[in-house]
């Protein structure tokens, strides 16, 4: 019969797989509460937006820690985990997006999984030449005039819109 391995203090000592699971365990029963953290309320603004660009091909993890910089997640490695065990880590859609202050995880990843982005309104009256279209996107977007127009003369470009 093996004995079980005990600490001097007579505390039984667990193994690598146990102890594996046990911490796992543990993490999971705690990912509920980490995943509805909430920011403490500050007195100029209950309910402040912040604004979030994730760019392609961005990873879990990355997100986590763009969501942290904005003040949104405390535990960018613990809001990855919970993307992997919903299963939307592989459908996180790149984008710019607008997140209340008090959003819970879920909500985050599920706008991340729609990719419902924060959408704008750019108008280009009609008649506008090429020149004057490029200037407008590129006021717009802050990227130079030069850039945008070649971009639209691209036809590869164009093509993939």
């Amino acid at each position: 019969m093996i004995g079980r391995r005990v600490s001097q203090t007579g505390i039984p000592l667990l193994g690598p797989a146990r102890l594996r699971t046990a911490v796992g365990t543990i993490l999971l029963a705690l990912l509920p509460m980490a995943c509805n953290e909430s920011p403490p309320e500050s007195e100029e603004s209950r309910f402040p937006e912040v604004e979030v660009v994730i760019p392609g091909g961005t990873t879990a993890t990355q997100i986590g820690r763009e969501l942290q910089a904005a003040g949104l997640v405390q535990y960018p490695r613990a809001f990855a985990l919970t993307a992997r065990v919903i299963g939307a880590e592989g459908s996180l859609k790149a984008g710019r997006y607008r997140f209340p202050l008090d959003a819970s995880w879920f909500e985050i990843l599920d706008a991340l999984e729609r990719g419902t982005v924060e959408t704008v309104t750019l108008t280009i009256p009609e008649g506008f030449t090429l020149w004057q279209i490029s200037d407008r996107v590129a006021a717009f977007t802050g990227m130079e005039p030069d850039s945008v127009r070649d971009l639209l003369t691209d036809s590869l470009f164009v093509a993939s819109l």
